[in-house]
Parts: C-alpha cells; structure tokens; sequence
C-alpha cells in the first residue's frame, strides 16, 4: 500500500492561491515560508514613511464569533502583531501534525488556516512581485476526475510536460510560456485567435492559467476531441449571437475586429496568421448579403444584426473546407499536443474509447428512464 502510495505521489510546482477556499489544498510549509518573507519586508518597512510601506497596513478579514458562532468581519491595523500571532499558529498546526491538505485534522484547524490565508491575500499583489515560487508533493490521481481514466504513468507523463513548459515555476502555465512551447517550430502560431482561447475549454482558478490539474484536464479533454468537435468549439468562441440554451449560435462578422485585438492585427497585416480566416468569413457575410439582396426578400435581424452578417456553423465548416489556411494554428497546435505525449494513434485510440463509455451512459440513462416510466404504469 505504501509503495502504491509513493508511486502515485509527485512534486509538483503549485501558485500561491488568489482566494481562501484554495488554500485548503496549501501546505502550512508553503504558506509559512510567504509569510516569513512578508515578515522581511514588514521588517524594512519600519523605516519607510506610511504611504510608502509595502506591507498591507489595514484589510478586513472575517472570522468567527466564539459566543454566537456566527461568521463577523475583523479589521486588521496591525499587520505586525497579526503576522506574529498567524506564523505562531501555523507553527503549532505543524507540531500538532495537522497541517497535511486534505486530511481529516486540517478540517479541524480551517479557521486558523483562513485567518493566514486572509493575511497573505492582502498582500497578493506584493508577494507575486517577490516572485516566491511554491512547490508540494500532490497524489497525481487526485488532480482531476478523467473518464476512462489515465493510469499514475499517463498523468506522470502530462505532469513532466506541465513541468517543462512552466518555466517560470510559478504552478500555472500562462499564456506566454504556453506560448512559447506551441510555436517553438512555427512562430505564427502565437499570434493566433485560438491560442488564448483554449485555455476555456476546461473551468480553471484563474483566467488564462492552468494549473497542474487544470492542465491534465485541458490536455485530454482538447486532444480527444475530433477535428468537428475541435471547431464547434472554435465557432461557439467567436460565436456573440444565439448563445442561449435553445438557439442556434452564430459569430457576427462585422464585430470580429472589436472583440478580438487578433482580428484587428489581421485586418492591417497581409501575414497574420488570422487573415485567410477574417478574410473568408467576410467573403461569407458578403455573398450572403448578395443573395438576400437579389431575392428580395425582406432581411431579419438577429438579435439586432443583419441576418447576413451573421454567420452559423454550417457556413463556418464550409469556409474551413474551402481554405486549410483559415484554420492552420488550431489544428497545428492540436497535432503539435497530441504528438507531443503519446502520440496522435494512442489519441484516436482513446477518442474511441470515451466515445464507447459515453454511448454506455447513454444508454444506461435511457434504461433507468424508460424502467421508471414502467413503473408508473
């Protein structure tokens, strides 16, 4: 049992959380190591004048009142005695044994455990100057639920891949270092609409980061998907209309400019790699615009635009197929993933296998709901 556990344990580097409940998954070590560095500067802020301190002098945190049991909000002015009494605390958390994430005792210390995490997030902004970088050993199973599942040597793999791109040991792969791996051998891939755009096929902590979790989670959810799933998944990003449950979403050609600064950037440079695709859609509103126009027939809005500026799915599948071009760095940076970790045959294997389980569930629901039905006659 404790060798499967060791095998399944692995270091890892993690960020400094942006909200409390995160902290939960911390580790004391890792919380007091941020702490005695502010307790540095705090030290160096006694000869600053106040406006000048870098340490938070006053923030609100909330806490729980002993008598009523209700939750309250205390106001902190004094982040030297309070940074005093929060690194005592975590250092009795931590000779009590308590202090492991996850584990039942932590639960028993939470409003301790909240208290230093209020302190640290009112200096978010400073520590993230002081460029601390945080690393714990994490049971990689446990990173994230995936259907079938990866084995510990799979998800070691995704983690090793996590570890290289993330150069800056921060715990989160940002868009620049992201960056970076994808267009290593084709730099026009980085200027691509898509690039920051994928980082939304999986709900993540923070915006336009991914976590190691987050990063397992978006790397087999994006290189399963089929060249169909992968642009419906691009259509619905561009798509601004019809967004709601029930209607047919469509993408308005002429706000591409205005929402997205890459289109914009195409529309001046003949090079840009989103060109062919603004280019196309363009040329699709246009002839649909001559067709509605020779028809004479009386042109509806869509949700206040012009239903031939508008473009849906079926149209953007055609200008996919008219032109490779249109849509190069998504499926560049598709193939350049899938290639990179197992290779894209054992990618099409397991496409096939999440097909089959999700066809099974179907099917089971489809069961369960027609016994039910039976046992209402």
């Amino acid at each position: 049992m404790g060798a499967c556990l060791r095998r399944e344990m692995t270091t890892v580097a993690v960020p400094l959380p942006h909200r409390v409940d995160l902290f939960d998954d911390f580790t004391v070590d890792n919380m007091m190591r941020a702490l005695k560095r502010l307790e540095a500067v705090l030290s160096d802020d006694v000869a600053r004048p106040p406006a000048e301190r870098l340490v938070k002098l006053s923030y609100v945190r909330e806490d729980v009142d002993v008598a009523t049991g209700e939750r309250v909000q205390v106001t902190v002015t004094d982040p030297d005695h309070e940074l005093a009494g929060v690194l005592e605390t975590l250092r009795h958390i931590k000779a009590s044994k308590k202090d492991r994430p996850g584990g039942a005792q932590r639960a028993s210390v939470k409003p301790q455990i909240d208290r230093a995490a209020y302190l640290l997030l009112a200096n978010l902004t400073l520590l993230r100057k002081l460029h601390l970088r945080f690393r714990q050993r994490l049971n990689v199973l446990e990173f994230t639920t995936l259907s079938p599942p990866l084995s510990v040597e799979q998800r070691r793999s995704l983690v090793a891949l996590f570890e290289d791109i993330n150069t800056s040991g921060s715990g989160a792969i940002n868009l620049a270092e992201f960056d970076a791996w994808v267009s290593r051998d084709c730099e026009t891939v980085g200027d691509s609409v898509y690039l920051p755009l994928i980082f939304d096929l999986v709900p993540v902590a923070r915006r336009e980061h991914l976590r190691v979790g987050e990063w397992v989670h978006f790397y087999d959810r994006f290189c399963v998907m089929s060249e169909t799933e992968l642009l419906r998944f691009a259509f619905f990003q561009l798509a601004s209309v019809g967004k709601a449950p029930g209607e047919l979403p469509r993408i308005v050609v002429s706000t591409l400019k205005e929402r997205f600064f890459e289109f914009a950037e195409a529309a001046k440079n003949p090079n840009n790699v989103n060109r062919p695709l603004l280019q196309e859609l363009a040329k699709a509103a246009l002839t649909k615009k001559r067709e509605l126009l020779s028809s004479k027939r009386e042109v509806r809005l869509v949700d206040g635009y012009s239903e031939w500026d508008t473009v849906g799915f079926n149209a953007f599948l055609e200008v996919h197929a008219y032109s490779g071009l249109c849509n190069f760095a998504l499926m560049y940076m598709h193939k350049r993933l899938r290639r990179a970790v197992f290779g894209e045959r054992w990618w099409d294997r397991r496409r096939h296998q999440v097909k089959f389980e999700r066809r099974q569930v179907r099917e089971g629901d489809a069961g369960a709901a027609a016994g039910a039905g039976g046992d209402d006659d």
